[in-house]
């Protein structure tokens, strides 16, 4: 199945770039932004073991994972950074995951990808690194 990941390639490209997650790490798009225009966090992606940003992720090919198994994955993610508790239930979050495996069926795998959380607009800067065709 296709998920997003967070990749170190591309970093130093853009003015500000930052990752604080783990290279292959599993990502999420924004739950929200806040309105610190410093923060950085409209133009992340959130590491889902971590709960740290990435200006920079890719599509990734995990034969290991389903649709059930990544949805429980970014569940417990999103309960560990507090946006799933006693006060919003797991259910309020379906779409989110839903929206999250769809698009990453769509994307490229290995592609170099971008976001603007505030508009929720993904940029494909590659579509992954160059092969070696000899």
């Amino acid at each position: 199945m296709h998920v997003m990941a967070a990749t170190r390639r591309g970093q130093g490209d853009s003015h500000g770039d930052f990752s604080f997650t783990v290279d292959g790490e599993l990502v999420v798009i924004p739950v929200d932004v806040c309105a610190d225009p410093g923060c950085g966090c409209e133009r992340a992606v959130t590491g889902i073991a971590s709960g740290k940003g990435s200006t920079t992720f890719t599509i990734a090919e995990r034969s290991d994972l389903t649709p059930a198994l990544y949805s429980e994955l970014i569940v417990d993610g999103l309960t560990r950074q507090g946006w799933i508790g006693t006060e919003t239930p797991a259910s309020d979050f379906d779409d989110f995951i839903r929206w999250h495996i769809d698009l990453a069926a769509k994307l490229p795998v290995g592609g170099l990808l971008r976001i603007n959380a505030n508009t929720k607009t993904i940029m494909c800067i590659d579509d992954g690194p160059a092969s070696d065709a000899a």
